[in-house]
């Protein structure tokens, strides 16, 4: 079951403490999209960092998250749709011709693919 969520790191206004990367991560996903269940597990598999266009001033972190969910969707209006799908769904997707999918989900589906 995969999906992709991104967002920014924000500094720790408030000085709750904690890592900011970590407290990002969790504030981006409590945002973006509603599970019933639980994050299980987070994994660090990479780093994305292009230095063309508008990728130059953008720095990726690519995370795996687990969770016991049995559904998960989008809970940002910026979202269109999303859903639970396979690894297979997902790639028919990313490749096909009818959808335009940003460079970024590229390379953290590979990631991911090889890690899977």
């Amino acid at each position: 079951v995969l999906g992709y969520i991104g967002g920014h790191i924000e500094e720790d206004k408030e000085g709750t403490g904690g890592n900011p990367i970590h407290n990002s991560l969790l504030r981006e996903v409590s945002e973006e999209v509603r599970m019933d269940g639980q994050i299980t597990n987070i994994t660090k598999l990479g780093y994305i960092n292009r230095e063309v266009g508008v990728h130059q001033v953008h720095f990726g972190i690519l995370y795996l998250i687990e969770t016991d969910s049995t559904e998960v969707k989008p809970e940002d209006s910026e979202i269109a749709q999303g859903g639970l799908m396979g690894l297979g769904q997902l790639e028919e997707i990313l490749y096909s011709n009818d959808y335009v999918v940003e460079e970024w989900s590229l390379i953290a589906f590979s990631q991911l693919k090889r890690q899977l």
